[in-house]
């Protein structure tokens, strides 16, 4: 089950992802989303026990992102990317460095990015 889990030491909460981020978990990953998004400045996403993604997630990680850069919070995955979701990209057609590696920022190339 995925969840939220919040580092007072760090100041910070890591959103762990464990079950596939397709559209049947859309409601459920979009709630966690929002809440720490609301209760947090910082929050880094955990992808790394996700094997499987669709567009849907892509979507939530864009909207995830506006509201950040809305908010002035920040947004950044802890690890590297697993190769599902890399593939996911590269078939998706969208740009491929539209989630750059750059410190596991979550960066959209051409918006207002929380760098």
């Amino acid at each position: 089950m995925s969840e939220v889990i919040y580092n007072q030491e760090q100041g910070c909460a890591t959103i762990l992802l464990d079950e596939p981020m397709m559209i049947q978990s859309a409601t459920k990953t979009y709630a966690l989303f929002t809440d720490a998004i609301e209760k947090y400045e910082k929050i880094f996403i955990s992808q790394k026990n996700v094997d499987e993604f669709d567009l849907t997630y892509l979507q939530l990680l864009i909207s995830l992102h506006k509201t950040a850069v809305e908010s002035g919070k920040e947004i950044r995955f802890d690890g590297p990317h697993p190769e599902s979701f890399i593939a996911l990209i590269n078939d998706s057609g969208f740009p491929l460095n539209i989630f750059e590696a750059k410190d596991n920022l979550l960066v959209i190339p051409g918006g207002n990015n929380n760098e």
